[in-house]
């Protein structure tokens, strides 16, 4: 035995740095894979509340809402994927102290536009197909029905952070528009099969910063806020889809109104949205 004592640890010391260099050389490039042809269908739901202060007065309104979104992939070429993207089916409800309320999106169902997205999430061109004006108190639009999380270029190893900046815009009441600058860090910390896929889990935090400008009933309306942003990423590597993305965001704005009457609103709003790839 005690002869056997040193080959033993020889063994174990030989293992072990093979598991080492196995577990550095471990790397994922990370991508999104749409195949020519085919159609994805995707189910997103929001949970949202709101608090707005105006002359005293707090107002609170909450906010559920879930959209059924199909993406028909027209074309895949040289790394770019012409996808017409259109609302198959959704449902917005408002709840406030003097009125409770649900829209019904059919109206809008089957209204497309075209994307072209690279690998990376990055949409490179929108155009709309059948316009229509849609707008309610989420923001939501045609060209933000659904929204990828934007990949690295390069490769990521597990539990090694990489960071993304990206600006995000979006419709306001009034024709306005009003920009979120989002600088986020993501980690792959583990491994999980989700919706019978094997994925990375890739957990992900970021700050928000918000502002825009509008015009509603003769009043000038411009909006400044910070905000906070968390979640999990689902990601089949083989695949090259995510399969679901869950997250949370926190922000604190100010909507400055100028006009017939001056003021200034401060408002919160907590917002937890969840979309997933639908087979």
């Amino acid at each position: 035995m005690k002869k056997a004592l040193p080959l033993i640890l020889s063994a174990l010391f030989v293992f072990s740095l093979l598991s080492v260099n196995l577990n550095a050389q471990e790397s994922y490039k990370l991508k999104y894979n749409f195949q020519k042809g085919k159609t994805y269908s995707f189910l997103s739901t929001m949970d949202g509340n709101f608090t707005q202060e105006a002359m005293g007065t707090e107002m609170k309104m909450s906010v559920n809402g879930n959209f059924s979104v199909s993406m028909k992939v027209d074309d895949v070429k040289d790394g770019k994927a012409e996808l017409i993207t259109a609302l198959d089916s959704g449902r917005i409800s408002t709840k406030n102290p003097m009125k409770d309320t649900t829209l019904s999106l059919a109206p809008f169902a089957g209204k497309r536009i075209k994307l072209t997205m690279l690998e990376d999430g990055t949409i490179e061109q929108t155009s709309i197909i059948d316009s229509i004006k849609f707008f309610n108190v989420t923001g939501l639009s045609q060209n933000n029905l659904i929204r990828f999380i934007k990949l690295p270029k390069g490769e990521v190893k597990p539990g090694v952070p990489w960071n993304m900046v990206s600006n995000d815009t979006v419709e306001m009441m009034g024709a306005g528009k009003m920009t979120n600058t989002i600088n986020s860090t993501y980690t792959i910390v583990g491994k999980e099969k989700v919706r019978g896929h094997e994925c990375l889990k890739v957990t992900y935090t970021g700050d928000v910063k918000n502002s825009g400008q509008t015009q509603v009933m003769g009043m000038n309306l411009v909006i400044e806020g910070t905000g906070k942003i968390s979640g999990s990423l689902y990601f089949d590597p083989v695949m090259g889809m995510a399969i679901k993305n869950d997250g949370s965001m926190d922000n604190e704005m100010t909507m400055a109104a100028t006009g017939q009457q001056n003021m200034i609103m401060p408002i919160t709003q907590s917002v937890k949205t969840s979309i997933s790839l639908v087979e």
